[in-house]
């Protein structure tokens, strides 16, 4: 069965995904890694987390099946300055999984895999939930990606239920603070989540057909990431290239 799909971001169409470089060939074999920071440019804490961020990006960006994402969250806006990375998923996300998690919301805040939380500014912290939960099996989920043209196919081969995450994000974007707490700085942010669908996965083996038409002119990279439905756990994820 085939399910097209329409990517939003923020009330305009998306750009093209292209898969020009799929990942290495011993993907099966790797265990995901997701990093997701929870921050926000009202928050004065959050500038050492977007710079952990960052280097965290440094050190597994060559991994096939690792990714770093930054939520910009939008509770802060009402302090002085509203951040134009915010939107209200970002924060609906935190919640769900700082409820699945028992960790309680706040930032900087850093989500491992979604099953563990720490500061999101505490590099030692950081590291230890990284090698705590980072250094499994591979799961293998998704058997094939495979774009065509617009679109993108994907087959899964497990049986679920799960939460497909379809990720679209800046690489990098930086822009200098007027008001509130950051006031005077400028901020530099790493793999910014800028669009953000979820679908929801129930059938062994399902194949679904992605379709991003032009949009706004944004320069997105793109990711899809599969969650057990009921924990929100990171069961696999995959990395397009534009």
């Amino acid at each position: 069965m085939f399910l097209s799909v329409v990517l939003i971001v923020f009330g305009f169409f998306c750009t093209d995904l292209l898969v020009d470089d799929l990942l290495a060939d011993d993907t099966e074999t790797q265990e995901p890694l997701l990093i997701e920071l929870f921050t926000s440019q009202g928050c004065s804490s959050c500038p050492p987390a977007d710079r952990l961020l960052g280097t965290l990006h440094e050190r597994f960006s060559s991994r096939a099946k690792a990714l770093v994402l930054s939520y910009h969250v939008d509770y802060w806006n009402y302090l002085g300055w509203g951040d134009p990375y915010s939107f209200p998923a970002a924060s609906k996300l935190q919640r769900t999984l700082a409820q699945k998690l028992s960790s309680g919301v706040f930032t900087p805040q850093i989500v491992v895999n979604g099953k563990v939380s720490t500061v999101g500014s505490r590099l030692s912290e950081v590291n230890n939930e990284i090698e705590r939960v980072g250094n499994g099996a591979g799961s293998g989920v998704f058997k094939e990606v495979v774009s065509n043209g617009d679109q993108v196919q994907v087959e899964l081969t497990q049986d679920g239920p799960y939460l497909l995450f379809v990720v679209g994000f800046r690489t990098m974007v930086s822009n200098s603070v007027p008001r509130g707490e950051n006031a005077g700085k400028q901020l530099h942010h790493t793999n910014t989540v800028r669009s953000l669908q979820v679908l929801p996965i129930d059938a062994r083996s399902m194949s679904l057909t992605l379709t991003a038409p032009n949009s706004t002119g944004e320069e997105l990279s793109w990711a899809l990431i599969l969650r057990n439905r009921a924990t929100y756990e990171v069961v696999d994820l995959w990395k397009l290239s534009r």
